[in-house]
């Protein structure tokens, strides 16, 4: 019995100790849009180039979160603890598009809000899906973006479409969707330009 007591003392010491050593935080990851450039061949169809208003992007509820999202089963939005976006999608999303318009070479000027006399065309994109869909195997990144173009001279509506594309990810893990994401975000912006290019060619 007396050997037992000095020998629970030091257990009990050494589980103090554990107790009050500072504990290790988890790193977070944290990933952005990066996408290629794209070079158009400016073919200028206006007689005189408008000015493009681009909205910062909205994003539905859910998706308006630096939080990266993922699905296992229908109808469930999850996200990954360790690992997120730099700032909501949504957000990121306006510089690149933007970018990739004004290398179209189309416009006047591309801004976030109304300046000077041009003719102004107001472009706003909603965000109303963007996860990582562990359903089907591979896993997928599942990315949908409404786009309306609007006269801002007189607030009507010059074309509306909806874009959506599935990429696979090369991993089953949340880099992987970060690497899929990524192709999806390119294809979409460069659908989107083209809308918009097209909508505005008279």
């Amino acid at each position: 019995m007396k050997k037992t007591i000095p020998f629970l003392t030091s257990l009990l010491m050494l589980s103090g100790c554990n107790f009050l050593s500072p504990q290790k935080t988890p790193t977070i990851s944290t990933y952005h849009f990066k996408i290629k450039e794209r070079h158009y061949q400016a073919q200028t169809h206006q007689k005189d180039k408008i000015t493009l208003i681009i909205n910062t992007p909205t994003a539905v509820a859910g998706f308006d979160t630096r939080k990266m999202i993922y699905t296992k089963k229908p109808y469930e939005l999850n996200e990954f603890a360790l690992n997120q976006w730099v700032a909501p999608p949504a957000e990121m999303l306006q510089p690149i598009l933007a970018q990739k318009l004004r290398d179209t070479g189309q416009f006047h000027a591309i801004m976030s809000h109304a300046y000077g006399s041009n003719r102004q065309f107001l472009l706003k994109t909603h965000l109303i899906e963007l996860q990582q869909n562990f359903i089907k195997q591979p896993s997928q990144i599942q990315m949908t973006i409404q786009a309306e173009l609007i006269n801002a001279d007189n607030n009507k509506v010059v074309s509306t479409r909806t874009f959506s594309t599935i990429q696979t990810a090369p991993q089953n893990s949340p880099y992987g969707g970060v690497v899929a994401a990524n192709k999806a975000v390119d294809i979409i912006l460069n659908q989107i330009t083209e809308f918009t290019v097209r909508s505005l060619a008279y």
